[in-house]
């Protein structure tokens, strides 16, 4: 088992490999984001967080 995963190190840390598995990593751990916010955007409920509204700023300076 050890030298089965060591073996996949070996070739996973290639540089010809690297051009496809860095974007793979980072693609499954947006996929794992995104299944997170999902699960956890149906679990709160309306009124859950604050509603927070932004004052329009004038258009006029104040001096």
């Amino acid at each position: 088992m050890k030298n089965s995963l060591y073996r996949w190190l070996i070739i996973l840390k290639k540089p010809g490999h690297q051009i496809w598995v860095v974007p793979a990593y980072w693609a499954v751990i947006a996929v794992v984001l995104a299944f997170i916010a999902r699960f956890f955007g149906d679990m709160l409920h309306d009124g859950a967080l604050p509603d927070i509204r932004v004052a329009k700023r004038s258009t006029a300076c104040s001096r």
